[in-house]
């Protein structure tokens, strides 16, 4: 066999993300070695695409261009695919070699080359692997001798030893992406927000649609514990020179028109002087490019990121992970954290947005530690935060020690389960799980109208016009890049005209979580309650209560207002089954105190889910007592405390907001203020609010508050009680 084709399938995934950053990078390495080889290449990318139909198209590839060899990457997370695809190509009943590569190969090479028919693995890097692999299966040589290889000759597993990385980047070619079928169209094909103003855009990591990634780097010099370079002991970070790099830029700059770039290096900025001439060698050279990049927070100052602003970067993904000193050490962050803080806010001086990246749940986690975390981030201003739970991949050290704790099950990875373990002792998932479930996810509320069919006495908020569908949607384009989760308010929402088309646009954009805060009393209409049903991406129906039958009555200005509302919630457990959660925003105050269970008692039977409690004011700018109004404080802590565990009983969640924490107790771990410090609202005026800002001003702490345990925590007490009732009823 002479120069054998080779086609390279890159595998679909369980989740792929809602950006498309280009065609695989080792793959296009791979495949661009290969052709400067001057070997016959095929290339396909089957990411999105459904398995089944992905198989069908693999079957007819092969049965067609019938290749000598086939090349597929394997994670941990695509390996059920890449098995059915090693199954499909041998059931052709064609001679073709299979080589798998990539991060799981170098971990499990063993178990695949043992139970499934792969022919061989390719260990750690691949471009010359894979080249000195063809050579001798070409010339019929048996490929033992060749460095980073594992085959299976005999019944037996040989493996080769490690081949040394290539050390000087600059000697790899250029990635060969123009052999993934309309690359270039997918990448300059955004969305309707890319002509907007920049925006972050949450978990997604870049206020980009899609963008190609480039590397200008490989590894990192840390050996953090949940990372694959933990396990690398040898040329652990390896170079592009800057040149080299800005080369590959204008590559696809100028052929194929490219302006969206994702730099996405581990540490972008370890060395500052290459991350600077790499940013003026995009300024000399003219290239009118966008680019976000991923670094440490220790790593930047002001000057460095001035600069990389003028170079085209206009967003900034800073891995702190904790907030506390004890995980710093426990992971080998081994992050100055009061460094940190003032990265974010350089970052901002410097006109770019700031990505804070936290994971919940490695070694050490306990309470104390995600309450530093949580403290943490209320000294720091970002755009956005993406909050993951700490999980184990193959190649980690916490890798190891999770299989220490006998957390595997016999055969983990011969089955599918695209789903790392999360990382717990046997037995401990459910406190892993609060621990991480303790950073709440942040959501945008945004008010579509002032108007409503209610006229409610604690109505906080400002009359005006309703939104035009234009700035909604330009607000939904600021929100989409900024949270997860959008809460529709303001006035009576549903009664906005285009409110169907505002839950289109969100869901039209990827913000697949969505919100509806309403008084519930429009859904006695059954029509309505069914039209609901049809609006999928609404996950949670929010209802304020003001008490029972006649305070909800009083409060709201609408005689029959609390019978309309229970009837709504009827109906749309009629129209949506257990589909949308139903959440009671209760308002407590001086006159519904004594009634709360009672109330809690019926709207539990009606369908309610979950229980949101509030004192004072709300975080979404909708609501606020006068002080008056408010119960005394303490008095009403242990009011909650006592319904709390009814509600448990009735397997009804409870959160609250208002109350200082020292009075809440074991309630702190529902307390709104301190698990959501994230969450931002947009009122009718053109501006975004972060809440805890907001309400910062309208608090305050006596100054018996400095020795009390849960100072570092709390906001303090509202401003207008202090002023109506003193302070001797908190100090009692």
């Amino acid at each position: 066999m002479k120069n054998g084709k080779i086609v390279l399938l890159n595998p679909t995934a369980p989740e792929n993300p809602p950006n498309y950053f280009g065609p695989p990078y080792g793959l296009s390495l791979i495949a661009a070695s290969l052709l400067r080889q001057g070997r016959n290449v095929l290339a396909y990318d089957f990411a999105g695409i459904p398995l089944a139909d992905s198989l069908e198209s693999i079957k007819q590839i092969i049965l067609t261009q019938r290749p000598s060899y086939a090349g597929i990457p394997i994670q941990s997370s695509t390996r059920g695919a890449v098995y059915s695809i090693t199954e499909t190509i041998k059931k052709t009943g064609l001679n073709i070699k299979i080589i798998l590569g990539g991060p799981f190969t170098t971990t499990h090479y063993r178990l695949l080359l043992e139970n499934f028919p792969v022919d061989y693995t390719v260990i750690g890097d691949g471009e010359k692997t894979v080249l000195e692999l063809l050579e001798c299966l070409d010339a019929g040589i048996e490929p033992i001798g060749i460095a980073g290889l594992a085959l299976r000759k005999n019944n037996k597993i040989l493996r080769s030893p490690d081949r040394m990385n290539e050390s000087d980047l600059d000697k790899l070619p250029t990635p060969a992406f123009h052999l993934f079928e309309d690359f270039e169209k997918r990448i300059n094909e955004q969305g309707p927000w890319h002509n907007n103003r920049d925006f972050t855009l949450g978990q997604r990591s870049t206020n980009v649609k899609n963008s190609l990634l480039l590397l200008s780097s490989r590894g990192c010099v840390y050996s953090c514990n949940f990372c694959p370079m933990s396990s690398v002991l040898k040329n652990k970070i390896r170079f592009h020179s800057p040149g080299y790099f800005v080369s590959m830029v204008e590559h696809f700059y100028k052929k194929y028109d490219i302006r969206d770039f994702t730099f996405g290096d581990n540490f972008f900025t370890l060395i500052r002087q290459r991350a600077l001439s790499i940013c003026d060698e995009i300024i000399r050279r003219g290239l009118r490019i966008r680019w976000n990049c991923m670094t440490r927070p220790d790593a930047v100052d002001l000057e460095l990121l001035t600069k990389m602003r003028l170079a085209g970067c206009f967003e900034v993904s800073y891995g702190v992970e904790s907030g506390s000193p004890k995980i710093q050490r426990a992971t080998g962050k081994n992050l100055d954290l009061e460094r940190t803080e003032e990265a974010f806010r350089h970052t901002g001086l410097a006109r770019m947005r700031s990505i804070l990246m936290l994971m919940v749940g490695n070694t050490k986690e306990s309470e104390k530690t995600v309450d530093e975390t949580l403290a943490y981030a209320r000294r720091i201003r970002t755009d956005n935060v993406l909050v993951k739970q700490a999980r184990v991949y193959p190649g980690t050290k916490i890798h190891s020690l999770y299989e220490s704790w006998g957390g595997f099950k016999k055969g983990h990875y011969l089955g599918s389960d695209p789903e790392p373990p999360i990382l717990a002792r046997p037995g401990q998932e459910d406190k892993i799980k609060g621990l991480y479930s303790s950073v709440w996810p942040k959501t945008i509320a945004i008010h579509l109208r002032s108007a409503c069919n209610n006229r409610c006495a604690c109505c906080k908020q400002a009359a005006g016009p309703s939104k035009s569908l234009t700035r909604i949607k330009n607000e939904l384009d600021l929100a989409y890049n900024r949270a997860e989760t959008v809460i529709f308010c303001g006035g009576e929402p549903i009664l906005h005209k285009n409110f169907s088309d505002v839950t289109a646009y969100a869901s039209l954009i990827g913000i697949h979580h969505q919100q509806l805060y309403t008084n519930g009393r429009i859904f006695a209409y059954k029509t309505l309650a069914k039209k609901i049903a049809s609006w999928h991406q609404i996950e949670t129906i929010i209802i304020p209560f003001f008490g029972d039958t006649a305070m909800h009555d009083l409060t709201a200005r609408v005689k029959g207002a609390f019978e309309q509302t229970i009837n709504g919630i009827r109906n749309i457990r009629a129209s949506c089954g257990q589909a949308k959660c139903l959440q009671a925003n209760i308002i407590v105050d001086r006159r519904n105190i004594g009634t709360l269970r009672k109330l809690t008692g019926r709207l539990s039977t009606c369908g309610i889910d979950r229980f949101h409690f509030i004192y004072g004011a709300d975080s979404k700018a909708t609501i606020a007592l006068d002080a008056k109004d408010m119960p005394p404080i303490k008095a009403s802590a242990r009011t909650l405390k006592n319904l709390v565990g009814d509600l448990a009983q009735k397997r009804k969640a409870a959160t609250f907001e208002g109350w200082p924490l020292c009075l809440l107790g074991r309630l702190t771990i529902g307390a709104y203020e301190w698990h959501a410090p994230f969450d931002e609202v947009i009122t009718l005026r053109p501006k975004i609010h972060l809440c805890r800002e907001v309400r910062k001003k309208m608090k305050a702490k006596p100054s018996f508050c400095e020795g009390c345990g849960k100072s570092q925590a709390c906001e303090g007490v509202w401003k207008s009680y202090l002023r109506h009732y003193g302070t001797a009823d908190i100090r009692q």
